[in-house]
């Protein structure tokens, strides 16, 4: 893919199917258009919206839907390296994936717990770190364990949490921006919480990361809270990790 370039590519309907852990996942991404490809980076890649969706025996089934999206300058062979990995490709470098994204009108009804929504997202200076074996292979690893399992020793408990950190050190995000995050329960007593907006810097050489929460508000059978705004500055979680 580092060799292919094309002023444009379009599919009208893309189906994409897995399985892992006995759970068959599925997500369909309608009039998808990649523009501008030199050497397998994007300028831009942008679609109209799709759904998702997947079931299992253990935990029945759960579907979404996502509204339109947009990614450029995006690094498509990072994005295949970083999923299925190479031997001996580990790095501790991390590369540019893409410089923003975004995506409107996403909802999640799981099977069980509460559905969620978000009005919009947004990222920027996304950066990936290879890791031997690829990511799928590592989020396969962690699926494979059960922490609460009685029959799990404290060395598989580490392991567990090491296979965690590994995963959370493989992405850097310079800033995420999400508008209008909601959280509803199933049940007949019915909680709602709702956040205006969500923002995240993350840390860089002159200071740490930051994190701000606007119009925070939950709504219970018990009573209401709400509170204007929540912030954290300068904070680092890798060391406590």
């Amino acid at each position: 893919l580092k060799r292919f370039s094309a002023s444009s590519l379009k599919i009208g309907e893309l189906k994409q199917t897995q399985t892992m852990m006995g759970e068959v996942s599925t997500s369909i991404t309608r009039n998808l258009e990649i523009i501008g490809i030199s050497n397998g980076v994007a300028t831009l890649i942008r679609a109209e919206g799709g759904i998702f969706g997947g079931t299992s025996d253990a935990n029945g089934s759960h579907s979404g839907t996502f509204g339109a999206y947009t990614l450029s300058d995006v690094d498509i062979p990072l994005f295949i390296r970083v999923s299925y990995g190479r031997k001996s490709m580990a790095s501790d470098v991390f590369a540019q994936a893409y410089t923003s994204a975004t995506v409107e009108n996403i909802a999640f009804s799981p099977a069980t717990g509460p559905s969620a929504t978000i009005a919009s997202l947004s990222a920027k200076n996304v950066r990936f770190k290879e890791i031997d074996g690829g990511v799928l292979t590592l989020v396969e690893r962690i699926s494979n364990r059960n922490f609460d399992a009685p029959e799990m020793s404290d060395a598989g408990k580490i392991a567990l949490v090491l296979d965690y950190l590994t995963l959370t050190e493989t992405i850097s995000i310079g800033s995420l921006d999400i508008v209008g995050f909601g959280l509803k329960s199933p049940d007949e007593n019915e909680v709602t919480i709702n956040v205006g907006r969500i923002a995240f810097s993350g840390a860089t050489n002159e200071a740490g990361a930051t994190l701000r929460m606007e119009g925070f508000d939950v709504s219970a059978p018990d009573g209401k809270v709400k509170i204007g705004s929540i912030s954290q500055t300068g904070f680092d979680i890798s060391p406590t990790l």
